[in-house]
């Protein structure tokens, strides 16, 4: 199995092109962040993208993970020659990329990997529950529809990935600029979703896999987002979801069961196969009770929900903490940064020999490094970092 780290997959997927070039910061993102994959290796499987550190290796090795490193035209030579590919993500364009131009022209997946398929989720999901849901998301195919709605809403694009493609808006102080993103995306898309902007606790993804043996549960992650809805932190420690579990003590299985049954009834028709995350919410209520949205978000790839489930297994069971994305701009600045770290908060090892304390990376050092992945075990959400 050749693994490629391409979460640029969704701004292709819009364009539905047979070639797409991301912008170059991005392309340089997933050039960075590619041993991220990894962590969802097996033995046998090859990644695309540059051989890891040493140190990064040792790490990878001790989480049982030793996939080798190939480059792109070596992966396309073996594609060609019939090892299985599997992307984070899929697009026409990343098809025809390596070589299997028949797929490419093939490929039918687009309306159902739009946030058309959240909206039936959840809609689906509370049908289930027996409850409306409080956000109230709506696919409308004319800007003109936002005046119906009053308040804080959120403004989503069909196809976007870590949280770009979302934007919040107060109708009372900024209706002509959400019309005017509605409208924009209307234009693009040919819909928009509009949902009820809710006040947000926590958040939790719950993470399947699809087959042809239907739809299979693979475990909850919890996580926070930056603002506007972008990539933020992935959590981890025994009270990773204290606050679904303030909601219901058995929050997991009922809505695990819940979005399962609803992604199978949604999904029935689709030949989609492949991992699944939903993003969910904890909310506060009207009457100040947390709530549990179940489906806020539905992304028919893989999620860092995926990789975090895994970058756990580097971590003792009763380590707190978190980990997260930092960009750099200058060179040196990458391996600068871990340097100090790692001065700072030395690394503590358990007698299991996972980590129980102090600062790890999850991708490689490297001169012209400007995204890179690490995390802090031991420190609590709410700590500034250097």
């Amino acid at each position: 199995m050749i693994l490629r780290y391409n979460p640029t997959c969704e701004l292709a997927i819009r364009q539905d092109r047979m070639t797409y070039t991301p912008p170059q910061i991005l392309a340089k993102m997933e050039s960075d962040l590619a041993p991220l994959m990894a962590f969802l290796s097996t033995d046998g499987d090859k990644i695309i993208g540059s051989e890891p550190d040493p140190g990064l290796r040792g790490a990878l090795l001790r989480a049982g993970h030793s996939a080798k490193f190939i480059s792109e035209n070596e992966a396309t030579g073996l594609v060609k020659r019939g090892e299985a590919l599997r992307p984070w993500g899929e697009s026409r364009a990343l098809f025809a990329k390596f070589g299997l131009a028949d797929k490419a022209r093939a490929w039918d997946l687009r309306e159902t990997l739009s946030r058309k398929t959240s909206v039936y989720v959840e809609n689906a999901a509370q049908e289930a529950l027996g409850e409306t849901s409080a956000a109230a998301p709506t696919i409308a195919h004319e800007a003109s529809q936002l005046a119906n709605w009053g308040g804080q809403v959120a403004i989503k694009s069909l196809w976007s990935a870590a949280g770009r493609g979302v934007r919040f808006f107060s109708l009372e102080a900024e209706r002509d600029a959400a019309h005017a993103f509605a409208e924009q995306c209307v234009r693009s898309d040919g819909a928009v979703v509009i949902e009820r902007k809710l006040d947000r606790i926590a958040e939790l993804s719950f993470l399947f896999e699809r087959s042809s043996n239907g739809v299979r549960y693979l475990g909850a992650n919890a996580y926070r987002s930056a603002s506007g809805g972008a990539f933020g932190v992935e959590i981890f420690g025994p009270r990773s979801f204290a606050e679904a579990t303030a909601v219901d003590r058995d929050w997991e299985a009922k809505y695990s069961a819940v979005l399962c049954s609803a992604l199978s009834k949604v999904l029935v028709s689709s030949p989609y196969a492949g991992p699944i995350g939903v993003d969910a919410m904890v909310y506060e209520g009207q009457d100040g009770r947390p709530r549990l949205r179940c489906c806020m978000e539905v992304n028919l790839r893989l999620c860092m929900g995926n990789v975090a489930n895994q970058v756990k297994r580097l971590l003792s069971p009763e380590a707190c903490g978190y980990w997260r994305i930092e960009k750099f701009g200058g060179d040196g600045e990458w391996d600068a940064f871990c340097a100090r770290q790692e001065a700072e908060r030395p690394v503590v090892y358990d007698s299991e020999g996972l980590i129980s304390k102090g600062f790890f990376r999850l991708t490689s050092l490297g001169r012209g490094i400007r995204f890179g992945a690490c995390g802090w075990a031991g420190s609590p959400l709410h700590q500034p970092m250097a």
